[in-house]
């Protein structure tokens, strides 16, 4: 099936069987389909074939009547019996539309960053590490097995200036249906925000390049300038990294809980559903037992009930009801995980230690000449997995980093075929409460959509 691979080159077993049972036209796809990842290949195939039938920003996982109108049309046009519902006829022909040479296949593009050590020049000292450049490598096979062209940045290598060279081929040569995969294991640290965006803590998080600080307002200036329907994936193993790229869904920071039991119980609050600035959930809960889902579970408006009816997405009540047994049972799971853990240093440069002041002009005209830029919208869509909220540090390791050795053992050389909701999950699961892994996604509804997908393909 071209579509499902030109679109969901890996899909879950659940994807796979749902197409199989529209080439044998069991069960065609019509009005309420469960399953978003099969939705999304259909959607993106027909945005693709820039005939008007779908914008991109339509491409959300929900077979509703806009989407049953576009696939009407399609079958219009091309003479089968229009009554938009996906059956074998129609699946056949937009293959038979892909198979053509004029459509060119997608291509993955990706930069994997590694700084065991910072120059001491800017830095005041090289903070040593010992495991970022295995990391870097750990994703640079990854990436290399799902078909990425692979760029690797070690330490001296990785300075601002090699990372926005490599992002500007990016920039150049990734077109819409392409991805681009960046991961960044090395210090983090904070800046006092001095630009217009809003910033919760008044801080810039940057990430610690080899020559200089990168400050997450210069990140997200680049992803802007990414063609439409690119599609980033972003792992970032170092402190305050929960909003480098940029701060679009917000979490509660509150003052240092002072017990162990109250950071445990907070930790999984925040993470059962983290709402982004429109209302749509961004991180969901570590519970492994329940559905991919989740939104079938969440309590929908009263004024959002007959759109919900018709297929569309639906919006959501704000009130949330946890349950006392599952956080309490969690949360002593997640104290066991935390004593068999032994964590190593801290991939973190406080910003107060002199960094900044030293080299405060270089990072003023950097905050400066980015800030104007920084409230553009993303016309590319990114999925972002960051070891820890922005108030939280993370650990080095050994062999790898904590973050990264808990994605390489979910991830098990490739067996992992679960979605982004899911590897989430398990990396929650998996972490010291005190280092809260994040799933953050921006840039529209297709990026919230990618969610129910595998991670990292193309």
């Amino acid at each position: 099936m071209l579509v499902s691979n030109r679109f969901i080159k890996t899909p879950t077993k659940a994807t796979q069987t749902r197409l199989a049972q529209l080439v044998d036209n069991s069960i065609p796809m019509t009005l309420r389909e469960r399953n978003r990842g099969a939705v999304i290949a259909i959607q993106s195939a027909l945005t693709d074939l820039n005939r008007g039938y779908l914008a991109r920003s339509e491409v959300d996982g929900y077979f509703g009547s806009r989407t049953a109108i576009a696939v009407e049309m399609f079958q219009r046009d091309y003479g089968l019996y229009a009554d938009g519902i996906v059956g074998k006829q129609t699946l056949i022909q937009l293959d038979q539309l892909f198979a053509s040479d004029s459509f060119r296949r997608p291509q993955g593009f990706s930069i994997h960053v590694g700084v065991n050590e910072v120059d001491a020049n800017h830095y005041k000292n090289t903070f040593p590490l010992a495991a970022c450049e295995n990391d870097a490598r750990a994703f640079q096979s990854i990436a290399s097995d799902l078909g990425y062209e692979t760029l690797l940045l070690l330490t001296k290598e990785a300075t601002t200036s090699s990372f926005i060279q490599a992002m500007r081929q990016a920039i150049s040569n990734l077109f819409a249906g392409d991805a681009l995969l960046i991961t960044f294991s090395g210090h983090g640290s904070q800046l006092t925000n001095i630009s217009d965006d809003n910033e919760e803590d008044f801080l810039d998080e940057t990430l610690c390049f080899y020559d200089r600080m990168l400050l997450d307002d210069e990140l997200y200036n680049l992803l802007s300038q990414l063609r439409p329907g690119v599609q980033v994936n972003a792992i970032y193993d170092s402190c305050h990294s929960g909003s480098v790229s940029k701060k679009i869904a917000l979490l509660p920071i509150s003052e240092q809980v002072k017990s162990t039991e109250n950071q445990i119980i907070r930790s999984l609050q925040d993470s059962v559903v983290i709402r982004s600035l429109s209302g749509d959930p961004t991180i969901t809960s570590s519970s492994t037992e329940e559905p991919e889902d989740k939104d079938h579970f969440k309590p929908i408006s009263s004024k959002s009930l007959s759109k919900a009816l018709d297929g569309e997405k639906p919006s959501y009540a704000e009130s949330q009801v946890y349950n006392p047994k599952d956080i309490t049972a969690a949360a002593e799971a997640v104290v066991a995980i935390e004593d068999a853990l032994t964590t190593g240093k801290d991939r973190f440069i406080a910003f107060f230690s002199g960094v900044y002041e030293a080299n405060r002009e270089l990072y003023m005209a950097v905050q400066n000449a980015v800030g104007s830029q920084e409230q553009m919208n993303l016309d590319c869509n990114v999925v972002a997995l960051s070891a820890c909220q922005d108030n939280q540090t993370t650990a080095d390791g050994v062999v790898n980093g904590l973050f990264t050795g808990n994605i390489l053992l979910t991830w098990a050389n490739g067996a992992f075929e679960g979605s982004y909701n899911q590897i989430h999950q398990r990396l929650v699961a998996q972490s010291n409460p005190n280092m809260t892994p994040i799933l953050t996604t921006y840039g529209g509804p297709q990026a919230q959509a990618r969610l129910y997908e595998r991670p990292f393909v193309f």
